[in-house]
């Protein structure tokens, strides 16, 4: 970072600044040494985050080292933060100003030079602007950076001067570089000052004034020469600087005085003198020939100052990029460049080895700053003819191990890397300074030597694998090329030999040479084991440093463009390429579980390899290669590692640019054609058309068949590989095979050679078996989240018209499959793990899509007619996925989705990008990928991309991309709009091709042809996708009117909703198409029966289905204009003119307008969620002479249920809804296996007797279009009560699910299905399991008794209602909630009563509104209890309800014990609870009142105590607080109102007075001190030490309590007082007779 030397020439005092910002100023600083990629992207961050800042010094004084020390001088400037006056007045300030700015590095810097003073490219030509200097960095530690640019400079730094010995004062030191002893002979090469000459001849040091041992603090730079001889030396003058003031007019120049001199001899024994000298100074001249010596040696006759001692004490140091400053490094330079044109002698070749092995002991820094010219060197080595026998073998395996050591050292400096660990500087030299050596002619002396092979190397010859390895060596090796060097630079050619051995002698042809990549690749194969662990983990920098040199080896011999790849290389090199890649193979196989990371990097070099080969070597040769690679992998046991390292082989060798014509798209001769086909010549274009080619053998193309694989090589093992990972249960290798596969489709898209029709069919006809694959993984593809659920059910979960029940069309064996809403049961726990991923599932089907867009039509036509009816019907199954998967969601949930993949969400890094890779792949017409690929190139041509690779961008994995930026959603809600639209489309033509071409089995596909049709028409759609729907659905009704109006009638009904959803869209094309496609189905069912009774059906229960479930998603609005326009078309219609056809229109219309009203109804109420259950019960109730309609309600009543959490009603929905179904059933067939109408359900609940209104009188199955929907059939009972299971359990009825199924249990067991029955009993185990657990700890519900008074509530006026809330629902939180809902619905506030007595409306305001809230429980008789004793009977089938008012004599409502009474209001509702609603009616005839005496109170209240204390004892686990609660009310007699006192105001009375009343209450007392007693001990038990004296308290108090209440409940002390009464009375009547009788 720094050049050590000042900016300024003027400084001649040792100066040290101190800034007004307190901090201190230096001239040099030191950079950080980037030597990780993490610390280099940080420190990138922070430079690109940094401000600028300005620094201003304006405070100078001067040290003089004897005077003041370092140390000093920075105390003094800690003590200038407080107060810069007391330094001042210590030492001399010296006025001047210094500014320093300080600012993050930019790209590029305007008129800039180097270190060394060149100019940086652009660099203006005027003068105009100041130029900006580079400085050279002096790390404080080692920066690994090789040189890239020429530099040879020798910093001089000169430290102390001692002449205290000599005369002179005011020292000044004259430096010169010399090339002789002569004046003449400083050579110009010292840098200059920026205020002066560029080079000077000589330079001054700085002077201190009066100083005889001045300190330097100065540095000189030196722009040394290429080459050095012994006469450059460095000479330094010592002079006396006269500093006298001139008198006012003298301007006489002083010359300044010789004090002395001394020199450095710069270059000794072929090495540079560097490092710090103290050097002696004489005082005269020096002699002839003294560079040839150091000044250490005393020459005679000279004069020394301080007696030949060290004086002058100095530091030389260099940056350079010719003289290395580590010791091996320079001897192998010398020993090589000795050798490098000549044939060396035995000693000097055992030299130059020794020399190569040596370079291992290199210090790192060096040998990274020449690790290009060390690399070159190495290889001009490798390839080096020797003279030597014994040492021909030896030179290039010493020189291969170097390169390796070499390599790997550098790899492991942790130093910056790429995304696949490449080293940037290793690659950097791959791609900008390798140039493949030439082997160097072999003549001169070396001509007529034999040289041999067949000893083995100077190595380890104990090592049997190198022995045998070394063996191949002497087979005959034939070199490609012998090139013949011209003098004078002339173009180099080479000439073909391939007779040249490596056994035997050399050739006398003198041009016989040597090949880079032929023998690196031989090297490797026999180099030595130790070698073996460098070069394979650096295999990457080997396969490159080979691709370069055949490529440029190619280039040099015109064979890049020849047509004939196999004559390009030697067999014998093809022979060593699959020798190693097939060792490589083995390497990976035995060590991917030993060490994951060096096998995963091995293979991706490999790949890259083969990668690059395709573009040099034969194809055929290279397809061999990966054979070779899959039959090693194949030997091996199945692993993950490996599968996952076959994928990244594909993902890499597949980028090749020419992938396609590598797999020989569809085009010609390239299939087994049918017998009538006709042979023609095979066509290498890829833009050759297609249309007039002979239709190829699909049936073995259109599967992954031998045929295929042998004539797509390529794309074959890519889908084979995707086949067998989806038939696995490891999910993240699906998820990469599948994403190989999407890359590599998406990167066929996006190439703009592929654009035309007829090539992108060709390129397309590569996948074919793909359409195969995914229908014969259609089962493990994703189908149930984020809204695309189980799309290929019959019923759509989220259609409008069947919400509630899936039931499952199984292809297979017919049969149906009950879909609950719990999910249990339905896949196993293998399937889940074969599961396919949501995102993989939209790669796969992203891919499938492609392939039907743009596969030729007459191919694919001509594929569908080799498949059977299963098969078709499966690939209807894969495209109605399709449109679940990419449905259009809305800018809402694509805002959520971005804002959850920023935060970390599914992870995944991975799925942020998939949208746009989809893009890419389905937008072909579109110029969204051309955009892209032109931006990437632009931002490549920028610089802007990284570049890493030689000759092309390096590859990337999905994964490894860089995050996305947030996602703009205007943008990204138009590409996922347009997904959408184009994978519709492409799903609508592949379903008119179907139906057009598929003619035999048109009626057996047509059905789940609908369906599809039926799905693309519920999702959200385009405008222009709409049109081409409804186009294509009008057809179809057109062409298939039976398969419409008698076979699929369920299909009917949906597509009446799907219809009539489109009558209320704002857009009024889409109204106009959706009001034609209805009229043309009533008019077709019109014209088969002369009545359209089944659409009118279906119309009318598609509407009511909307209007219940989505009240406030249509338009009201335009719901009226669609109908309006429907009577029109009637009305127009010439045809139809003369019959009822218009007639029957118009009621349908009208019909549909009563339902409007009901709509206008509910969509008042929408805040009142009771209310709108009301209005929605009473208008299904109207339609319970329509079973259809009457379901639709109760199933949108239950759909409303569920998504406000009131399952137990919801339930209830649907055992209505199936006893609907059930009454059907009995009444058209009446089998006994059956439910008996509504009466089999009465054990649930009976409420369900009203759905018996359906009678014979007013249902006749066989009307047209009544109960014809798949509910009223066994498999709809049987979902309707599945789901109805499902809800009880859900509300924790675990005894109604019990009682679901025993209606259930008879179908499975007459249809024998004890698969089914299975799942039946495990579901009623697991609800007999929670309800062992929960059992008595259920709280089901709360009812709360509400009354209306006032004019405002309209119909609710002086009506009372019981309302069902969840379970521990405050009296408080309730009213709360009901005063404010009916507080903001009337517009004015709503008042509470607050008691519970007879409201009399004439008190009351009538413009008010007024609302009466009571908890009430369930009220049973006594014979009741008995019966209902769990919590389960208790909650269900209960109408009767009571609540307590207290009142007293005086009026008030509390009182006295005496006194106080209670009203008890028992209450009956019109039907049970729980019902279809949360709030029934209560009858106001059938109230009743009972009146409790003070006595009866009493005994009620001592109940409660009673059963509260035993529930305390008998709760498990025991809550010792409450425990104690409960004893503390109970026994303390202080307490008002207690036990105590309840016992002395109505038990201490005559024994003559005492009632039945008296005597239960007396009962109570005794069973409440029993349960106290029991108390106390179980309290004792619970308490620990602290609490003893409390338990002894608790003990007196009972104590005392029990002796008080002794005298009132023992019946024996009552009978003596009694019979002591009556003697006394007997005794009294004697006494009175004997006095009479005196008397």
């Amino acid at each position: 970072v720094a050049d050590r030397r000042g900016s300024t020439p003027e400084p001649a005092r040792k100066l040290r600044t101190a800034s007004n910002a307190s901090q201190v100023g230096k001239s040099t600083t030191e950079p950080v040494s980037i030597d990780e990629a993490s610390k280099e992207s940080t420190l990138l961050q922070l430079s690109q985050n940094f401000r600028p800042v300005t620094l201003t010094v304006n405070v100078f004084f001067k040290q003089e080292s004897d005077k003041l020390r370092d140390e000093d001088l920075f105390r003094f400037l800690g003590e200038m933060k407080r107060s810069s006056a007391a330094l001042s007045r210590k030492f001399k300030s010296i006025p001047g100003n210094l500014k320093v700015d300080i600012s993050a590095p930019f790209e590029s810097i305007p008129c800039c030079l180097t270190s060394n003073l060149w100019e940086i490219d652009p660099f203006p030509d005027n003068k105009s602007r100041r130029p900006t200097r580079e400085i050279e960095e002096f790390p404080s530690h080692e920066v690994f950076h090789p040189y890239c640019t020429y530099k040879n400079m020798l910093y001089i730094h000169p430290l102390t001067l001692d002449f205290r010995s000599a005369k002179g004062r005011n020292i000044g030191v004259r430096v010169q570089f010399m090339a002789g002893e002569e004046k003449e002979e400083a050579c110009p090469a010292i840098y200059g000052r920026s205020c002066g000459p560029s080079f000077l001849r000589e330079i001054w040091c700085p002077v201190l004034y009066h100083n005889r041992n001045p300190e330097f603090y100065e540095e000189i730079k030196i722009e040394l020469p290429a080459k050095l001889t012994d006469k450059h030396h460095l000479l330094f003058t010592f002079f006396q600087i006269s500093c006298q003031k001139q008198k006012q007019g003298e301007m006489n120049y002083i010359e300044p005085t010789f004090l002395g001199c001394t020199w450095i001899p710069l270059f000794r024994n072929g090495e540079i003198q560097l490092g710090e000298f103290n050097l002696c100074v004489t005082a005269e001249r020096p002699p002839q020939c003294y560079s040839q010596l150091s000044s250490d040696v005393a020459l005679p006759n000279l004069k020394w100052i301080d007696g030949h001692k060290p004086v002058f004490k100095l530091n030389l140091s260099m940056v350079s990029s010719i003289h290395p400053q580590d010791p091996n490094l320079s001897n192998f330079f010398k020993s090589y460049y000795s050798l490098v044109s000549t044939f060396g002698t035995d000693l000097e070749e055992r030299a130059l080895g020794r020399t190569v092995s040596g370079l291992a002991k290199c210090h790192p820094e060096p040998l990274v700053k020449f690790l290009y010219i060390t690399l070159n060197n190495l290889a001009a080595l490798l390839v080096r003819p020797s003279s030597v026998l014994e040492e021909s073998a030896d030179l290039p395996c010493r020189t291969f191990e170097a390169m390796c050591r070499i390599v790997d050292r550098v790899q492991h400096l942790n130093l910056l890397a790429d995304k696949h660990d490449r080293n940037m500087i290793l690659a950097s030299y791959i791609q900008y300074v390798f140039n493949t050596p030439l082997g160097q002619q072999q003549s001169g002396a070396f001509e007529g030597r034999m040289a041999t092979l067949s000893k083995k190397p100077s190595m380890n010859e104990k090592d049997e694998e190198y022995t045998k390895r070394s063996s191949s060596m002497t087979r005959p090796h034939p070199r490609q090329s012998s090139v013949p060097l011209s003098g004078g630079g002339a173009e180099v050619e080479y000439e073909e030999e391939p007779t040249a051995h490596r056994s035997g002698s050399f050739s006398s042809n003198p041009s016989t040479r040597k090949l880079f990549h032929e023998e690196l690749a031989l090297q490797w194969i026999v180099c030595h084991p130790k070698t073996k662990p460098w070069v394979l983990a650096n295999s990457w920098f080997f396969f490159e440093l080979m691709i370069k040199s055949m490529a440029q080896y190619l280039q040099r011999v015109s064979k890049l463009n020849s047509e004939n790849r196999k004559d390009r290389f030697s067999s014998k090199f093809y022979r060593d390429i699959e020798t190693l890649v097939s060792f490589i193979s083995v390497e990976i196989t035995e060590k991917h579980i030993k060490d994951v990371a060096y096998s995963r990097k091995l293979n991706s070099s490999l790949a890259f390899f083969i990668h690059d080969s395709f573009s040099l070597m034969d194809r055929g040769t290279v397809f061999g290669l990966i054979r070779h690679y899959l039959k090693k992998f194949s030997l091996s046991p199945k692993d993950y590692n490996l599968t996952e390292f076959r994928l990244d082989f594909y993902r890499i060798v597949c980028s090749h640019e020419h992938y396609i014509t590598l797999n020989l798209p569809l085009g010609g001769v390239l299939y087994p054609m049918s017998a009538s086909s006709q042979h023609s010549s095979p066509s290498g274009s890829i833009s050759s058309t297609f249309e007039n080619l002979d239709l190829p053998n699909v049936e073995a193309m259109g599967e992954l068949s031998y045929e295929f694989r042998h004539y797509h090589f390529l794309s074959g093992l890519v889908m084979s590989e995707v086949a067998m990972v989806l038939e696995g249960k490891n999910f993240k290798l699906r998820e990469q095979a599948i994403e190989v596969l999407r890359d590599l489709i998406a990167s066929h898209d996006s190439d703009l050679r592929f654009t035309g029709v007829s090539v992108r069919a060709r390129v397309t006809s590569i996948y074919l078996p793909l359409l195969s694959v995914v229908m014969d993984n259609y089962h493990r593809l994703y189908k149930g989240a984020d809204g695309w659920e189980d799309w290929s059910t019959t019923f759509e979960r989220n259609t409008e018209v069947r919400r509630s029940v899936v039931i499952r069309d199984n292809s297979v064996d017919g049969g149906w499959e009950l879909v609950d809403g719990s999910g249990e049961g339905d896949l196993s726990e293998n399937t889940l793990e074969q599961l396919v991923g949501p995102v993989s599932t939209r790669n796969l089907l992203i891919c499938f899509l492609w392939v039907l867009k743009n596969m030729d039509r007459k191919l694919l036509i001509y594929w569908w007619t080799t498949l059977s009816i299963t098969r078709l019907n499966l690939l209807l199954n894969v495209l109605d996925l399709c449109v679940a998967c990419f449905e259009y969601r809305g800018k809402r949930n694509l805002s959520t989705q971005s804002s959850n993949s920023m935060s970390g969400i599914g992870g995944g890094g991975k799925g942020s990008d998939i949208k746009s890779q989809i893009a890419n792949a389905i937008l072909s017409g579109a110029g969204t990928a051309r955009m892209r690929l032109q931006e990437r190139r632009q931002k490549m041509a920028q610089g802007l991309a990284d570049v890493h690779r030689w000759g092309k961008t390096y590859w990337q994995a999905a994964s490894e991309q860089a995050e996305r930026p947030k996602v703009d959603v205007e943008v990204d809600a138009q590409i996922e709009g347009n997904l959408a639209a184009e994978c519709s489309l492409v799903v609508l033509d592949t379903l008119e091709m179907l139906v057009q071409t598929q003619s035999e089995n048109v009626n057996s596909m047509l059905g789940r042809g609908l369906e599809v049709l039926l799905h693309l028409m519920a999702c959200n759609q385009s405008k222009e996708v709409l049109k081409n729907i409804f186009a294509t659905q009008r057809a179809v009704v057109w062409k298939f009117p039976e398969l419409v109006f008698e076979e699929e009638t369920e299909q009917c009904a949906e597509l009446c909703a799907r219809l009539l959803r489109h009558f209320s869209s704002s857009q009024p094309e889409v109204r106009a198409w959706a009001c034609a496609s209805i009229y043309l189905l009533m008019r077709q069912n019109f014209e088969l029966g002369n009545t359209f009774a089944r659409v009118k059906v279906q119309v009318t229960v598609a509407l009511s289905s909307i209007v219940a479930g989505t009240a406030a998603s249509f338009n009201e609005h335009h719901l009226r204009r669609s109908l309006k326009t429907l009577v029109l078309y009637a009305d127009n219609d010439e045809a139809f003119r003369e019959t009822n056809f218009p007639d029957q229109v118009r009621d349908l219309a009208l019909n549909l307008h009563r339902i409007l009203l009901d709509t206008i109804k509910m969509q008042e109420f929408q805040d009142d969620p009771e209310m709108l259950m009301d209005l929605m019960y009473r208008i299904s109730k109207g339609y319970q002479n329509s079973p259809d309609l009457r379901l639709t309600w109760l199933q949108s009543m239950a759909e409303k249920h569920t998504n406000r959490k009131n399952y137990t009603e919801a339930a209830m929905c649907m055992v209505h809804g199936a006893a609907v179904v059930a009454e059907y059933l009995y009444l058209l067939e009446g089998r006994p296996y059956l439910p008996v109408g509504c009466v089999a359900f009465q054990n649930i609940s009976p409420n369900v007797i009203e759905e018996s209104a359906i009678s014979d009188d007013m249902l006749t199955p066989e009307e047209e279009g009544i109960c014809t929907s798949k509910f009223f059939t066994e498999h709809g009972l049987i979902g309707l009560l599945g789901q109805a299971a499902a809800l009880f359990k859900e509300a924790q009825l675990y005894e109604a699910v019990n009682e679901v199924h025993r209606l259930v249990i008879p179908i499975y067991e007459h249809r024998r299905s004890y698969g089914e029955l299975e799942k039946v009993y495990r579901k009623l185990g697991d609800c007999y399991k929670e309800l062992v657990q929960r059992g008595e700890k259920r709280f089901l519900c709360s009812y709360f008794r509400v009354g209306f008074y006032g004019m405002l509530f309209g119909d609710l006026e002086q009506q009372e209602f019981i309302y069902k809330e969840p379970a521990l629902t405050r009296l408080s939180d309730f009213s709360l909630k009901l005063q404010k809902l009916y507080s903001e619905k009337l517009g004015t506030e709503v008042q509470l009563l607050k008691d519970s007595n007879e409201v009399d409306s004439s008190k009351l305001d009538s413009v008010k509104g007024y609302l009466q809230v009571t908890f009430v429980e369930p009220y049973y008789e006594e014979w009741e209890q008995k019966d209902r004793v769990t919590v389960y009977e208790k909650y269900m089938n209960t109408r009767r309800f009571v609540y307590s008012t207290p009142y007293t004599s005086s009026g008030k409502a509390h009182g006295e014990l005496d006194d106080q009474c209670i009203r008890r209001t028992v209450l009956t509702t019109a039907e049970s609870f729980p019902y279809v609603k949360k709030r029934i009616r209560v009858f106001q005839e059938d109230k009743v009142e009972i009146e409790l005496c003070p006595l009866e109170v009493a005994i009620i209240g001592m109940q409660e105590k009673v059963k509260s204390l035993r529930q305390c004892i008998e709760q498990n686990p025991l809550d010792a607080k409450l425990l104690q609660m409960q004893l503390q009310g109970g026994i303390a007699t202080a307490v008002n109102q207690g036990p105590f006192a309840i016992a002395k105001t109505f038990l201490e009375v005559d024994p003559s007075e005492m009632t039945l009343l008296h005597r239960k209450l007396r009962v109570c007392f005794k069973d409440f001190t029993r349960r106290c007693e029991v108390a106390l001990e179980v309290n004792k038990q619970l308490i620990t030490e602290e609490q003893l004296d409390y338990q002894r308290q608790l003990q007196r108090k009972f104590k005392e309590f029990k002796d008080k209440l002794e005298p009132m409940v023992s019946t024996k002390k009552k009978h003596k007082r009694s019979r002591e009464k009556a003697l006394i009375n007997i005794a009294t009547a004697r006494h009175s007779r004997v006095c009479s009788t005196g008397d």
